[in-house]
């Protein structure tokens, strides 16, 4: 049977897409996200948690369980609180490779929990192949996840949000604008695909945005391009932008630039969620009030985003104890540019820096000093958010 060349192109075409989706490996259109995917590209966690090892504010019980999706059974941690009435709930996606990490995921799924959340902790790589999935199995179980925990004893399904890290933010980016279910997203250094529509920020639930700039996994314009995305679609979004940071910054334990950013992500976190999802009121209702009839949450004008009155607390310059951390609330673009460059700076120096340790001392000349810390290459004249009421 002879194919004339325009279907021939076309069989090529298909061909190849079906390599890359059994493959990420093959010629990704995301680059970033297969090389998440097939290497052990996360970096290293720490040993002790971000979070205070204190008391619980609220008593949590914690199960396992399994959900169908596809041919799989996917495994869950789910933690509940000792309170009476439906709840508000939250699942948090892992990032490539959890199994170092795991402890401080569940750690934080528990301390959800003990603020008013029925969380889950949802193991997806468990679709496929023990960690060999692909990428639309992976998005598809975001989905199945959301059936599971919709459907628990006690959930409020009508309150229903997601936290992804890495690549689980980029699976959670990618689903949340096709399931209407889903009314807030969380999403830690991460983006959306570059193999998923355009036009998908034209749907996307209110949304919370956290990267560090000295991130050499996911570089933060990733989430400065979802930022822009879902803004200029007239969606609800706010980009937190920590520099120095690094990825992964809240696995890194305490202290430091990736301890004092994780502590004041994790406190917007909350806050967004309280706000989006702790009201009585379905989202339908949440979005007709005169506060989200406004253009995009800002805590900083631009032309884009005038400044409210009264913006919500998660956008609100939050003390975390640590006078090294800054965070650029929705950086305009000049303000990203100067970024960019800080954390350029900050690499080459740390490099060079790198390269001198390396090296044997000549002549008597000791080794170089370690280079200054990548926030203090940050650029003078990117000044951090003003206070609330302040303009």
């Amino acid at each position: 049977m002879r194919v004339g060349g325009g279907a021939f192109l076309a069989l090529i075409v298909a061909t190849g897409a079906l390599a890359v989706e059994h493959n990420p490996t093959l010629s990704d259109p995301d680059r970033e996200v297969a090389a998440l995917e097939a290497s052990e590209a996360e970096p290293t966690p720490a040993t002790e948690s971000f979070l205070p090892d204190t008391t619980l504010p609220t008593p949590v019980a914690h199960c396992k369980d399994r959900f169908p999706s596809g041919r799989d059974k996917v495994a869950v941690d789910i933690f509940r609180p000792r309170l009476d009435g439906r709840l508000p709930v939250v699942l948090l996606f892992h990032g490539a490779h959890p199994k170092k990490a795991e402890k401080h995921y569940l750690r934080m799924a528990e301390d959800l929990a003990s603020h008013g959340y029925l969380s889950l902790y949802v193991r997806y790589y468990e679709r496929g192949r023990k960690g060999r999935g692909v990428r639309s199995q992976w998005r598809a179980t975001v989905h199945d996840a959301v059936t599971f925990a919709s459907g628990l004893d006690g959930a409020d399904p009508e309150r229903l949000g997601v936290v992804g890290y890495s690549l689980g933010a980029f699976l959670t980016l990618g689903r949340a604008p096709l399931d209407e279910r889903i009314r807030a997203v969380v999403a830690y250094y991460g983006g959306i695909s570059r193999d998923l529509p355009p036009a998908l920020p034209n749907t996307a639930p209110p949304t919370l945005l956290l990267h560090g700039t000295y991130d050499r996994i996911v570089p933060f314009r990733r989430s400065v391009e979802v930022f822009e995305a879902i803004r200029d679609a007239g969606r609800v979004v706010d980009l937190v932008v920590y520099p120095g940071a690094r990825h992964g910054f809240c696995l890194n334990g305490r202290g430091g630039i990736d301890g004092g950013a994780a502590t004041d992500a994790w406190s917007r976190t909350l806050a967004f969620l309280d706000f989006h999802l702790q009201r009585e009121a379905p989202q339908d209702a949440l979005r007709s009030t005169p506060f989200l009839e406004e253009p995009p949450c800002s805590s900083r004008p631009s032309r884009f985003s005038p400044v409210l009155s009264h913006p919500p607390r998660y956008l609100a310059p939050m003390d975390v104890g640590s006078p090294t951390t800054r965070a650029f609330i929705n950086p305009s673009r000049e303000e990203v540019t100067e970024l960019v460059a800080a954390a350029a700076k900050a690499r080459a120096a740390s490099h060079r820096s790198a390269v001198r340790r390396r090296q044997p001392a000549k002549h008597g000349i000791a080794k170089a000093a370690p280079s200054a810390s990548p926030l203090a290459a940050s650029p003078a004249s990117a000044k951090a958010p003003e206070p609330i009421g302040a303009r």
